[in-house]
């Protein structure tokens, strides 16, 4: 099997709104550009990544950044060969959870777990923690 993109990412996608709840002058302060975050995840043995992108009003992607998970992904597993083959978002789907304004990150080549703390005002700011 070949593979040609240069980063495979998970076909699960995790979104956060932005707090509504606040008062109106101060979500217009914010931005006028964002309504949220979708989140995605490297997988990568190397280093697991989570990927952040701002979702426009327009409902279109903006990459925003990356953070480490502190952790390892496991990529894709060949039975045929034995060998892993890269990150696969099959493999690793459901392994970004979002929940009360946290999100985990499964890194299942290293068997741990990391935690981020996503800010109520802005989704695309995490605190590892």
């Amino acid at each position: 099997m070949k593979f040609s993109t240069l980063i495979i990412l998970p076909l699960s996608i995790l979104c956060a709104p932005v707090n509504n709840r606040e008062k109106p002058s101060n979500r217009q302060s914010r931005t006028k550009s964002s309504t949220g975050a979708a989140y995605f995840m490297t997988n990568d043995p190397k280093g697991n990544s989570i990927v952040i992108n701002r979702i426009q009003n327009d409902g279109k992607l903006a990459f925003s950044k990356t953070i480490q998970t502190q952790g390892n992904g496991a990529g894709g597993f060949d039975t045929n060969s034995n060998d892993t083959v890269g990150p696969d978002g099959l493999f690793s789907q459901d392994s970004v959870v979002v929940g009360n304004n946290f999100l985990f990150a499964a890194n299942a080549g290293s068997n741990s777990i990391s935690t981020f703390q996503i800010n109520k005002n802005d989704p695309t700011k995490l605190q590892f923690l």
